[in-house]
């Protein structure tokens, strides 16, 4: 193979990992925010009170949005019908919006917000008839 084809097949090899990469969650948004996807992020978040166990990033690269100003990551429990979006923002706060655990859990500390990357936390959130969750854990984008 000479150098050129070496280098043509290099390059289309690069894009096509890329492709694959922006399949499961590296776009960007008009907001100058990027998506993930289940493939895209690691970490854990553990949930102890109203809401419990271990919940990971999941769903489709759509579902989770890294920004400036906010992190948002779908995730999933460990019971069949546990999913919800974690979101923390840049002033800390953290914002459990569980639709099949209770309903939105929130804090007005607790988060430490990873610009476009992800977040850590360590918060007790409660929702408003008073159940509370403690989250503590981190996840990236």
């Amino acid at each position: 193979m000479s150098r050129r084809h070496a280098v043509l097949a290099a390059a289309m090899c690069a894009a096509g990992l890329l492709a694959a990469c922006g399949s499961s969650g590296s776009s960007a948004s008009s907001s100058s925010a990027s998506s993930a996807g289940s493939g895209g992020g690691t970490g854990s978040v553990v949930f102890t009170g109203a809401v419990t166990g271990t919940w990971q990033k999941a769903g489709a690269a759509a579902d989770s949005t890294c920004g400036a100003q906010e992190v948002v990551i779908h995730i999933k429990g460990p019971g069949a019908k546990d999913e919800a979006d974690l979101h923390v923002k840049a002033d800390g706060s953290v914002w459990l919006d569980a639709p099949n655990n209770g309903g939105d859990y929130t804090s007005t500390s607790g988060g430490t917000m990873h610009a476009n990357s992800g977040f850590d936390v360590n918060a007790d959130l409660k929702e408003p008839r008073g159940a509370a969750v403690h989250a503590t854990g981190s996840l990236s984008c």
